[in-house]
């Protein structure tokens, strides 16, 4: 679970708590994830990426909140082998340059019919949930490009209010309960649909 930009590990004490309580093994990075040059970063996340799947024998998850998930999806095109998916949590993608030194000078412009471009589909199953309330990153830097094993999902709620917000929560325990190898989009139950006004 990788924070966001500035932000340590006790900014996602309560989405690493959560998770830990439904049986997942949940680990925050073992340094400032998001300080330094983006080849320390991925470097320090990449070898703790390889200590994480030899000490569990399979593939890992990675859920990465704002900057983090810019983060999370950069190591995950570099290292798909050991990623089994990647969650982003209100993240502006890109680069990890532009994530950890700021965005571009303009924001992406909108094309006809859709509401913003896309970004690059990964190599592994991946989710972005983000709302258009945001109140720090521009919504449409958000969306992904559509592709069998991608996904775009829109909240209700705030960019910090990410980490406690209920709906991004049972995405989030969803995702992560699939079997490795068997990924399908998500399917809020009919009782929680009024929490996602996009689907």
């Amino acid at each position: 679970m990788i924070p966001g930009l500035s932000g340590g590990n006790g900014w996602t004490t309560a989405i690493r708590s959560y998770l830990g309580s439904l049986g997942h093994s949940v680990y925050g990075p073992r340094f400032a994830a998001n300080k330094g040059t983006p080849a320390r970063v991925l470097r320090c996340l990449a070898e703790q990426l390889d200590d994480l799947a030899a000490q569990h024998d399979q593939r890992v998850g990675l859920v990465g909140w704002s900057v983090g998930g810019s983060i999370a999806r950069e190591v995950a095109k570099r290292h798909r082998g050991r990623v089994r998916q990647v969650i982003t949590l209100g993240a502006p993608l890109g680069s990890t340059r532009q994530a950890l030194h700021g965005p571009p000078a303009a924001p992406p412009q909108p094309r006809v019919g859709l509401p913003a471009p896309g970004f690059a589909v990964l190599p592994v199953p991946s989710t972005v949930i983000y709302s258009r309330t945001d109140g720090v990153f521009d919504w449409r830097r958000y969306p992904q490009d559509d592709g069998p094993d991608s996904e775009n999902i829109v909240v209700l709620g705030s960019h910090l209010g990410m980490a406690h917000n209920p709906a991004v929560l049972h995405v989030l325990a969803d995702r992560l309960a699939q079997p490795d190898g068997r990924w399908s989009p998500y399917r809020p139950p009919r009782e929680l649909r009024c929490l996602f006004p996009v689907r």
